[in-house]
């Protein structure tokens, strides 16, 4: 629902604010014994998403900026102001003077701009301007393997998406050839509801929001992470689910984690990863989690896909571990803690899952450089070119700001070694082509020659409230891409969110 703005009724457009229903409240009735209402809710939108609309009396349209290189969001509208005016229409011809010069765009931002660039008009006799439509294209007539091999071509997976649901085939495969490489989006969770900054579509210092359609399962939740695919981890209260937000697909997920012998106890899983896509047999998930009793330190759980509980590996012992961040890499799950320890597992779900078995631990050293790392805010694992890198994110205070990151190869890992043995971090002095993209249980690495005009560079998302659930306010607004350099350089390449989430933290969704 749009809403414009003047300051009287005569006067021309100086705003709008446009409105998402959220959905119907509980029906009410008028003690007419007739219609019953049903008054809905709406949510002002922080952003208009990419979104070019067109409003107009019954005409009103919206189209995609990606559709249109060089255009920007904003709200074109025309001059409706003498549209309904009865007494114009039953006026003698001579008599008429519908107004014809408040035509224009209105454009989003801090300060909001409205534009009269179509040529003034003086008013007119016979009617109040409108718009010309075009031909709504019948696509959905193409034979089905047209449309699917058009789909197949569309550069980004926003649009590949608009194309798929607009031809009733947004479950269709498109087959082995594969679409070009993609970036991660960032979801914002907003009031009404998560939005996708692409940097794709944009050019690694900016981003495009695209507006995609989200699958009811998917919206409003507390988001702990993705899966390569567009796959979101997500809770709605107590229940755990992947969801694709490309075809709508759901796996649910335990909610409790069993023990051998002291039963079972429910779970909030915090953040999480896949041994491989969860439509493949034999999947493993690994994921930190907290307990129901919150002065329990954070856990690990491992589950196969089909399994409706978890398993603690670590049952009945008490160890505390503080787990920061999983990863799957070379076949195995590896764990990092707070206290600079990195535990590795590979399953071997030929055998059953039996997650006490195959462990191996280490403990980080570091190079003989004499740097003392201090201010980590927190640690993340990568898979890179092969080799695992080990990423701090760091700031004078725990819950501040991203101020510089810190990048590490991580060796020495030998399962022949005893426990808590020794690895090796050494810091890298360059990205040297890549791209890391940060986040708990789904960081990965990209390589800047497969997109062509980007830079090396870390992209990092507000991830401070991640290990926390059920806050009243998530913070969403420490999100950008980090360059290192003389001096290192934070570009905010993402739109400001104004204020934080009541549901959750941004995550990537991995393509």
């Amino acid at each position: 629902m749009i809403v414009r703005f003047a300051p009287d009724p005569d006067s021309p457009t100086s705003g709008f604010k446009v409105f998402s229903r959220i959905g119907p409240l509980a029906l009410e009735d008028d003690g007419s014994s007739g219609m019953v209402g049903r008054p809905y809710t709406w949510s002002e939108l922080d952003t208009l998403g990419g979104r070019m609309l067109f409003v107009g009396r019954g005409c009103s349209r919206s189209y995609e900026t990606a559709d249109y290189p060089g255009f920007k969001a904003g709200i074109y509208f025309l001059d409706d102001r003498s549209f309904y005016e009865e007494e114009m229409m039953f006026r003698c011809v001579n008599e008429r003077q519908y107004l014809c010069n408040d035509n224009g765009k209105w454009s989003e931002g801090p300060r909001s701009v409205v534009e009269r660039f179509f040529p003034e008009q003086v008013p007119s006799n016979h009617s109040s301007p409108a718009w010309f439509l075009p031909r709504q294209r019948r696509a959905a007539c193409l034979p089905k393997d047209i449309l699917i091999e058009i789909a197949r071509h569309v550069r980004c997976d926003a649009g590949r998406i608009r194309v798929l649901h607009a031809c009733h085939l947004a479950s269709a495969d498109l087959g082995a050839a594969a679409p070009p490489p993609q970036l991660p989006w960032l979801l914002h969770p907003l009031p009404g509801g998560p939005s996708f900054s692409c940097l794709y579509c944009g050019d690694g210092a900016e981003s495009v929001i695209h507006s995609v359609r989200t699958p009811a399962d998917a919206r409003f939740a507390r988001y702990f992470g993705s899966y390569d695919g567009r796959w979101v981890f997500l809770a709605g209260g107590p229940v755990h689910k992947l969801v694709n937000i490309l075809n709508g697909k759901v796996y649910l997920l335990p909610g409790r984690v069993a023990y051998p012998r002291n039963g079972r106890d429910d779970m909030a899983i915090l953040a999480a990863t896949l041994s491989s896509s969860p439509d493949n047999e034999g999947c493993v998930a690994a994921a930190i989690v907290q307990m129901d009793y919150l002065n329990k330190p954070k856990g690990i759980v491992f589950w196969e896909m089909t399994s409706a509980v978890g398993v603690d590996p670590f049952a009945p012992s008490s160890i505390k571990m503080d787990p920061e961040d999983v990863l799957f890499h070379n076949s195995s799950f590896y764990f990092i803690t707070s206290t600079s320890e990195i535990l590795v597992w590979k399953p071997d779900v030929s055998q059953g899952l039996l997650p006490h078995d195959n462990w191996s631990s280490y403990r980080i050293q570091y190079g003989t450089d004499g740097l003392h790392y201090q201010q980590i805010r927190s640690r993340y694992l990568v898979s890179s070119r092969g080799e695992l890198l080990m990423v701090m994110k760091c700031g004078q205070q725990k819950n501040c700001r991203a101020e510089y990151f810190r990048v590490f190869h991580v060796t020495g890992l030998d399962e022949t070694k005893p426990p808590f043995a020794p690895c090796l971090c050494t810091e890298l002095k360059s990205l040297d082509g890549r791209m890391l993209f940060l986040g708990r249980g789904h960081s990965r690495s990209y390589e800047t020659s497969d997109f062509p005009g980007f830079l090396s560079g870390i992209y990092f998302l507000d991830d401070n409230g991640s290990n926390q659930i059920d806050k009243a306010s998530y913070s969403c607004n420490d999100n950008g891409r980090w360059s290192s350099g003389s001096p290192p350089i934070i570009t905010n390449c993402f739109q400001p969110v104004q204020g934080g989430s009541d549901y959750s933290s941004p995550v990537w969704l991995l393509p």
